[in-house]
Order: C-alpha cells, then sequence, then structure tokens
C-alpha cells in the first residue's frame, strides 16, 4: 500500500477587502514505520510555488498573487504553534 510521505493544504481568505493565501506542507518520517506517531508530523509554511512544483499542479494566477513571500530560510524550520505562521 502506498503511502503518502507529504500532504498540503492552502488557506485562502479576505482580509481588509484583499484576497490572502496561505500555503503549508505537512510532511511525515515514513522510515521504519511500526505505529503511527503524531510526533513524527511536521508543519511547513511553503510559497504557493512550492506546492505547485511537488504536486504537479498550477494555481489560478489571484491565488499566486495573494500568496505570502516567505523567506527559504523561513520555509527550512517546521512550525511549532500558531503564533509561528506568518499571515
Amino acid at each position: 500500500m502506498k503511502i503518502p510521505r507529504e500532504f498540503w493544504k492552502v488557506l485562502v481568505f479576505m482580509e481588509n477587502g484583499e484576497l490572502e493565501a496561505r500555503g503549508f506542507l505537512l510532511s511525515q518520517n515514513l522510515d521504519q514505520l511500526e505505529v503511527l506517531d503524531l510526533d513524527e508530523f511536521r508543519v511547513f509554511q511553503v510559497p504557493l510555488a512550492e506546492i505547485e512544483q511537488r504536486a504537479r499542479l498550477r494555481f489560478p494566477q489571484a491565488l499566486r498573487d495573494a500568496d505570502l513571500q516567505v523567506a527559504a530560510e523561513t520555509i527550512a524550520e517546521p512550525l511549532d504553534s500558531v503564533a509561528a505562521i506568518h499571515w
């Protein structure tokens, strides 16, 4: 059975009359998987372009324009709390 190593989610919302979009990537370590250990899940905030590349899809231009441009060094570390999200 195939088990995905990554899942993605895009949040789209209006803020002050402007369309906003934020991309998130959830990865899991499947090496030596014996039981479901939720500590193995890591959540990263990533640009929509990163999700497009990994999922081999293309978001509408309106969403791409609404995306927060997250610096590369920011996406290298998993989020450790909701407060760490760049809104």
